[in-house]
């Protein structure tokens, strides 16, 4: 499903989100050296660190992958090392689909409503 912003972001929206995604992905990058799991980029977030060092202009996320292992370490571990206060860890289970195919970091004191997750109950913070 592709992801559209309800409404039409101006460049300085834009930006502002940009950064709090870059917030968020820092914090996982370093949670991950913390605790010796690998993390990088990809999609998107690896062509535009390449061709635009940084983001592709209108994106709108960071795209990040692990290895299996490492992703398994994560969810096991995320609920007692990380800043739950601040971060949380959002993923589909049998009982919750948030819409992605994937996990998120999501910012728990922000909010970004799309398309996807308009009707959906979960964590809307940017992530």
């Amino acid at each position: 499903m592709n992801k559209q912003p309800l409404l039409q972001l101006s460049s300085e929206q834009l930006k502002a989100l940009q950064y709090k995604n870059l917030e968020v992905a820092e914090y996982l990058v370093n949670f991950c050296r913390e605790h010796n799991l690998k993390v990088f980029l990809y999609a998107g977030s690896l062509l535009g660190a390449i061709r635009h060092k940084g983001f592709i202009p209108w994106d709108d996320d960071i795209d990040m992958e692990m290895p299996a292992p490492d992703y398994r370490k994560l969810l096991e571990i995320w609920d007692k090392e990380a800043d739950t206060e601040k971060y949380s860890l959002v993923y589909q289970t049998k009982d919750y689909n948030d819409h992605h195919l994937s996990a998120s970091i999501k910012d728990n004191n922000t909010t970004f409503i799309t398309t996807a997750s308009v009707d959906t109950d979960g964590n809307q913070g940017v992530g």
